[in-house]
């Protein structure tokens, strides 16, 4: 324990400064260089490697390593908190990433699913949750929660219209409209938008997003770009958003900028279809700082869409058809014709 909380007072020194930065007067200075973002990335990604292998231990020590370069996604945490409770017991770390996601508004039931087979971590995590400084905002908080209850609550009032209805589509896209004006708003009235100063929250806004990309496109791409490269997204959301988005807008003109559309299941059957511009997709994933090549997209793909998965790096994509056996069945041909690139894994 004397090892464990040497190390939160050394977390603590980091969160310190962070909060130094979003005080009263939200200072805009970035808390991290760009090089410690592309460094935390980097480790992630072996760490998500080593999972993929199995390899636990390594998957702790690069996630530990990640960890010293830049403050912890929220994701990134829960599964470094998993991997040294579940699997190489190593108390000290699993303190460090509860301490991490206590700063971001996390409660220790939210963190710890069986609190009586981890009583003893459970009770430190209580004392650490009423103890530790909470960076949160919460005015930031709020209006991003009122955003997306807004966005939520428009879709249920109106759920008994016919999809054709003009008139519910004249309503949705105003709403919609009006909260992407409120999420463009956030980013100049917060200097620091991120899961430490608005909590989960901010995670949810890409729903939005994607409720707009039907008309609009991605219209926070230069926004989200630059956040991305100052650490305040998750690369790895980012991404998905950034592909989700274009793929969904009117011209595609940037469609399958990073490839995150690529991968998908139809029926029984997982797709991995190789990038016609490899060379391009690389580059871009580069820009925003992301490590993993196509070759570590695949071997997480297998992993994730495996059974059973623990580690869910990326959601899983289902694409939904009238006939998935038979669609299934005409792209798995294609594949094997070598008229489209690509592998296929048929699950029984």
């Amino acid at each position: 324990m004397k090892k464990s909380l040497l190390i939160l007072c050394i977390l603590s020194t980091l969160f310190n400064g962070f909060c130094q930065t979003i005080g009263k007067q939200y200072d805009a200075s970035p808390q991290f260089k760009p090089g410690s973002v592309k460094q935390y990335n980097y480790w992630v990604n072996q760490a998500e490697l080593a999972i993929c292998d199995s390899d636990f231990q390594r998957a702790s020590d690069c996630y530990d390593e990640a960890f010293t370069c830049h403050l912890p996604f929220r994701k990134d945490a829960y599964f470094a908190f998993r991997v040294n409770t579940e699997f190489i017991r190593n108390t000290d770390r699993a303190l460090i990433c509860i301490y991490s996601l206590i700063r971001s508004g996390e409660e220790p039931t939210d963190i710890i699913d069986d609190t009586i087979k981890n009583a003893s971590l459970y009770e430190t995590a209580k004392t650490l949750y009423l103890n530790c400084k909470k960076t949160i905002i919460p005015d930031l908080h709020n209006e991003i929660e009122e955003i997306l209850t807004s966005d939520q609550a428009v879709r249920k009032n109106n759920s008994f219209c016919s999809a054709d209805d003009k008139e519910l589509e004249r309503i949705l896209d105003s709403v919609d409209h009006n909260n992407l004006q409120r999420i463009k708003q956030l980013y100049k009235k917060y200097p620091l938008v991120n899961v430490y100063t608005a909590g989960i929250a901010v995670e949810h806004m890409e729903i939005v997003l994607r409720h707009n990309a039907y008309k609009r496109g991605f219209p926070l791409s230069k926004t989200w770009y630059k956040e991305v490269r100052k650490g305040n997204l998750n690369v790895c959301d980012y991404m998905h958003t950034s592909d989700n988005c274009n793929a969904a807008a009117p011209d595609k003109k940037r469609y399958d900028e990073y490839a995150k559309q690529n991968v998908y299941q139809i029926g029984n059957t997982l797709f991995i279809l190789t990038p016609d511009n490899l060379k391009k997709i690389h580059r871009n994933r580069q820009k925003v700082f992301c490590a993993e090549t196509w070759e570590e997209t695949v071997k997480k793909a297998k992993y994730v869409y495996s059974e059973p998965c623990e580690f869910y790096f990326f959601p899983r994509k289902n694409l939904v058809s009238t006939d998935p056996e038979a669609d299934a069945q005409d792209l798995r041909e294609k594949i094997d014709k070598g008229e489209v690139k690509g592998e296929y894994i048929v699950f029984n």
